[in-house]
């Protein structure tokens, strides 16, 4: 009996484009292990997939799948690069506030959220909670509603190197805002 690949498997060998081009329809069906009703699992004999992998046709569809995935990386790369630089050129303005305001501040922008989207049991922000506390909903306050973070973040929504770039903002907006005020170091 031969043995047989699933699509998912064979898609990592090759594309879905040759997959199409070269074995466009299964050897066999089964039904769907993970779910009753999904789609049945598509199987491939891997003698033919072997034989159809060792034909000159192949190898050049093969190849030009290969330069294009390199091609595809690179740029996906260089994305990657020019949107972690963009994160580190956006400038950071930090407000000047009194301690006691910006925490007045702090609390009850925390206190609205919580109110708004968290848990009744939620520990209430005031001015004399616990410093950990206090310092950690500062520099939420002011990287959320002192700064072009947020709007930021928007510009960086679904594109590559988001991840990375969320961070590197993230760091230096922390940074700047711990420069700013050395009672939240």
């Amino acid at each position: 009996m031969s043995e047989y690949i699933t699509k998912t498997e064979l898609a990592e060998r090759w594309s879905i484009k040759l997959i199409k081009k070269y074995f466009p329809t299964c050897s066999l069906e089964r039904p769907n292990p993970q779910y009753k009703r999904g789609s049945p699992m598509q199987l491939y004999d891997i003698k033919r997939v072997r034989y159809i992998e060792s034909t000159a046709t192949f190898k050049a569809d093969y190849q030009k799948v290969c330069v294009r995935k390199v091609a595809a990386r690179e740029r996906a790369q260089r994305k990657r690069e020019e949107l972690v630089m963009y994160a580190n050129g956006v400038q950071i303005k930090i407000p000047d506030m009194e301690k006691d305001k910006l925490l007045e501040k702090a609390c009850y922008h925390y206190n609205t959220r919580h109110y708004l989207y968290g848990s009744s049991e939620d520990e209430k922000a005031t001015p004399s909670s616990s410093e950990a506390f206090l310092k950690r909903i500062t520099i939420n306050y002011l990287r959320h509603k002192c700064t072009t973070y947020d709007m930021e973040l928007q510009r960086f929504y679904k594109k590559v190197g988001v991840r990375e770039a969320h961070d590197v903002l993230q760091e230096r907006i922390n940074e700047a805002i711990k420069q700013k005020y050395e009672w939240l170091r």
